[in-house]
Parts: C-alpha cells; structure tokens; sequence
C-alpha cells in the first residue's frame, strides 16, 4: 500500500500574550515609540492643557484621530481642538461631558421626529 504523502498545514499559527495582540489591533500603524510619547502625554494632563506642533506629513484630521485612540486605549476622555499650526488638547471636564450628552439627546429627538410619517 502507498502512503499518501503529509499534508502541509495552510497557514501557520503563532501565539501571544493578548495585550500585545490588542496593541497590534489598535495601533498597527502607529509606531510604538510614537504611541509611547502621546501616551506619556496624555496621561501627564491634570488641569492643564497642551499643544503638539502637527508632524511634518500629518495633517491635523490623522493626528486628532491618533490622540483619541491613545486616549481610548488609556479609558481617558479627551477634548481636541484645532490650533494654529498645531492641535490642542486636554481631558474633557465634567461640565464638557454633560454639554456632550445634552447635545446627543436633543439630537437623537430631532432624528425620532424626521422618522415619523405625516398623515
């Protein structure tokens, strides 16, 4: 009887600790030593607020939205705001969060009411 050559597995399979595969996840494109200064940053806000000069190549939509996601990754709400030839930022205060709410709420009735049908 012939023997049927080994079967080669598809793909192969390496294992890591989960909070590294969530860094990878969130931050691939992100260089760590990058995502390691902003999160220095961040974490370094109390009462103060602070202003970053928009890398060269990085437009100010790409760099907010980097900011955001360090914070997220910290559980830290961060308010970000345009500057001049940079971007702003610090942690959302209470007064801010419930302006945000305030404002989602009497959205979110404005968009009940466009769904309802005229008789």
């Amino acid at each position: 009887m012939a023997t049927e050559p080994e079967a080669k597995p598809m793909f192969n399979v390496r294992y890591m600790p989960v909070n590294e595969a969530k860094m990878m996840g969130r931050a691939a494109r992100m260089d760590p030593d990058f995502y390691s200064a902003l999160e220095e940053e961040i974490t370094n806000l109390i009462d103060k607020a602070a202003v970053i000069d928009i890398p060269p190549g990085m437009n100010y939509m790409r760099m907010k939205l980097r900011l955001v996601r360090v914070a997220k990754d910290l559980d830290i709400q961060l308010t970000v705001r345009k500057a001049r030839n940079g971007i702003v930022f610090w942690k959302t205060t209470p007064e801010e969060l419930a302006a945000n709410e305030a404002l989602a709420k009497r959205l979110q009735g404005g968009r009940r009411r466009a769904g309802r049908q005229r008789r």
